[in-house]
């Protein structure tokens, strides 16, 4: 699942900045750069673009915008902070932004969504606190400290700033959400499923909210409702090998019967690609690396699936070290 919570949200900082800072006239040479630049979706192109306009006006913000995220886009944090902090410096120096804060806040937290991005939390943590001494009450600087101390496994003071959000905002669905997570984490399956509950009442449709929420069901008497939840995650994402994992560990029964059950089901369906993915799992699992292969193999007569064909070369790959030498086990792809 590639759906995941984005603190802070770096297209709305550019265009809030670009809006509050870009005004006045300017050549038209420079507003055609500007709009090529919005156009293509090459970022060394974009660089290149940017450049140009720093020729005609070094001011501009538009340009440095863009080559921020052009740096984020091609794995260059170290450059797209440095451009980003002195800018920082230099809103701080002039005399237009010292009343605007929503403005000294957005490049605060760029600054320290870099820094995450580097994995440099205790340094993303100096930016956010600088935020707050703006706003306290700023409900992205409030969920960004927490996911900071989230990444770092500090979770009680992650869950401290998550509820801190949620008394700006109770039905904050990623602040509810993180809380959820750190209680499943913590083993407190019951308080972690009310909170999940009260995310998926904002944002019913978010598989990563009802993947956890699956989870902590998983963990309890309930499991029946966790696999509900698995179904309607692989209704969506039918190919989604972890999902298709847990409910499967969700079924509770031994893994021969597991089988046995799937067989029956195949002799309606033979190419059923779900069925043939979870008897592919159960074989890996059961140490039956040539069965598993050969699983996915079938899927592959019928479809053209990238990743699958990545799994089947693992597969293969275990098989033999297990044929020749007995080490599968250490060449599992989990």
């Amino acid at each position: 699942m590639d759906i995941s919570f984005e603190t802070p949200d770096f297209t709305n900082i550019f265009e809030s900045v670009s809006k509050k800072l870009e005004s006045g006239k300017k050549e038209p040479h420079e507003k055609k750069l500007e709009n090529e630049l919005k156009i293509t979706e090459d970022y060394f192109e974009k660089l290149r673009i940017c450049n140009l306009i720093l020729d005609i006006n070094q001011d501009s913000i538009i340009a440095r915008l863009g080559q921020i995220r052009s740096y984020l886009e091609l794995n260059h944090p170290e450059k797209a902070f440095e451009i980003a902090s002195d800018i920082l410096l230099k809103l701080k120096k002039f005399p237009g932004t010292k009343n605007n804060s929503e403005l000294l806040i957005a490049f605060i937290l760029m600054c320290a969504k870099i820094k995450s991005i580097e994995k440099k939390y205790q340094e993303s943590l100096i930016f956010l606190d600088e935020g707050l001494l703006l706003d306290e009450n700023y409900l992205t600087l409030l969920i960004a400290k927490g996911n900071n101390f989230f990444d770092l496994e500090k979770f009680p003071e992650a869950i401290e700033y998550y509820k801190k959000a949620l008394d700006v905002d109770p039905d904050n669905a990623q602040s509810n959400f993180k809380v959820g997570e750190i209680l499943r984490l913590l083993e407190k399956f019951p308080e972690a499923i009310e909170y999940y509950k009260k995310a998926l009442d904002v944002d019913p449709n978010n598989l990563e909210i009802m993947a956890g929420t699956a989870h902590a069901y998983g963990c309890t008497d309930e499991k029946q409702i966790a696999i509900d939840y698995y179904d309607k995650i692989l209704k969506i994402e039918p190919n989604n090998m972890e999902i298709q994992t847990y409910r499967i560990v969700c079924l509770d029964k031994g893994n021969s019967e597991l089988i046995s059950i799937i067989n029956e089901k195949l002799k309606d369906d033979e190419n059923n690609q779900d069925l043939l993915i979870n008897k592919a799992i159960i074989l890996s699992n059961m140490k039956k690396f040539k069965e598993a292969e050969e699983c996915f193999d079938k899927i592959l007569t019928n479809n053209d699936l990238g990743i699958l064909v990545d799994i089947r070369k693992h597969f293969k790959k275990t098989t033999a070290i297990d044929e020749n030498n007995k080490l599968a086990k250490n060449n599992l792809v989990k």
